[in-house]
């Protein structure tokens, strides 16, 4: 389920951004530190400090007033309740970015867990996660991934295979697999919120 709302929260980021800019999704998803103070505090025992409370509140205000805002520029007016939908999506991405984080820190936490293994584990998880949600896609549009090898790979890939991935992309790639390894360490010595205030 960890991967699975890793994998969801992914797919929302590309779904709020058709709805919102950029600025305002920044700024909508970092509620994701007021879910994860509230699940810190729920589900590790931690006590928040008078400064974390009142930074907490401050974030808050400030994502509201980006919100409204946004609400009151030119998305509502060319496509309804666009804006108000897009931060649905994005805080939607936040809960789903902040629950496994909080219950991933958990596990690292818990003595004798190996971080390597955990991270493996999701790892593999994720790319199930992405490859179902891939194959359902092409189902959708009434490609027939199973029909040979090479369609099957189309189907995971998007149809393009490596098509465009330039060097570029690789170094992104390469960042992107990085981050991966150095997100469970700060979680498993520091903690979550330790990592969204650096972050």
């Amino acid at each position: 389920w960890i991967a699975g709302a890793y994998a969801a929260q992914n797919v929302l980021y590309f779904a709020a951004l058709s709805y919102i800019s950029a600025a305002s999704y920044q700024v909508l998803s970092q509620s994701k530190l007021i879910f994860t103070a509230a699940l810190t505090v729920t589900m590790l025992g931690k006590a928040l400090s008078a400064r974390q409370i009142a930074a907490l509140a401050a974030l808050l205000v400030g994502s509201v007033l980006v919100q409204v805002s946004e609400m009151s520029g030119g998305a509502v007016a060319a496509g309804g309740t666009a804006a108000l939908y897009g931060g649905f999506l994005t805080i939607l991405g936040a809960l789903l970015s902040s629950l496994p984080n909080v219950w991933y820190e958990k596990l690292l936490k818990t003595e004798g867990e190996d971080e390597g293994v955990r991270n493996v584990q999701v790892t593999c998880w994720i790319f199930l996660w992405i490859a179902a949600s891939q194959l359902a896609t092409a189902f959708r549009i009434g490609a027939t991934p199973f029909a040979s090898f090479r369609a099957f790979g189309g189907a995971l890939l998007g149809g393009s295979g490596l098509d465009g991935i330039t060097p570029a992309v690789w170094v992104i790639i390469g960042l992107k697999a990085l981050n991966g390894i150095l997100i469970p360490a700060t979680l498993k010595y520091a903690g979550n919120l330790v990592y969204l205030y650096a972050k």
